[in-house]
């Protein structure tokens, strides 16, 4: 389980890392309830659709992490209203319905309270909010390939210390942009 947790954060942080969202301030597996990660972001670059994204791709990115080395994942990143699946179906949604990055009407901002009651009402918004979904795992996956000794070393390293700084992280991270 605490390899889970591992692979999952260190997940995220590399995503997060690659796409230049943001520090990773820290992550942590050692909670009782799961892990977390504490990032930043950086303004300059928000509320553009390539920042919204990046952001579908850091929040997929635990789930694309446990696919890829446990070839099975957990509900750990669903669940709950804050969990990782909720916020990037929220955001997915936004995007098509609110943010002006939608598909269809663009232009037309329809804000909803209950994004689920829409989704389950609305087929083609469901499918288009899902193929964004998909479309994100499927990004954080090739990130992940492509950066896998640094995942590795950031998993392993977070497995052993169940807790890890800012500087304990970017240590990891820049090496592995150095090597590569």
């Amino acid at each position: 389980l605490r390899w889970r947790f591992a692979f999952h954060e260190a997940g995220h942080a590399v995503v997060h890392h690659t796409l230049d969202l943001g520090p990773v301030r820290g992550l942590n597996i050692d909670t009782g309830q799961g892990g977390y990660n504490l990032v930043g972001f950086h303004v300059w670059a928000t509320d553009t659709r390539d920042w919204y994204e990046n952001m579908l791709a850091m929040l997929m990115a635990g789930r694309a992490a446990e696919q890829l080395v446990l070839k099975r994942v957990s509900s750990g990143s669903g669940g709950a209203d804050d969990s990782d699946l909720a916020r990037a179906t929220r955001l997915a949604f936004d995007m098509e319905r609110t943010l002006g990055f939608g598909i269809e009407h663009p232009l037309l901002y329809r804000p909803h309270r209950d994004p689920g009651a829409v989704l389950d009402r609305d087929v083609d918004l469901a499918a288009r909010v899902h193929a964004r979904l998909e479309a994100a795992l499927d990004r954080a996956a090739v990130i992940l390939k492509r950066r896998r000794p640094t995942f590795h070393a950031l998993a392993k390293a977070l497995f052993e210390a169940q807790a890890m700084n800012e500087q304990a992280v970017l240590e990891i991270l820049t090496d592995g942009e150095l090597s590569s």
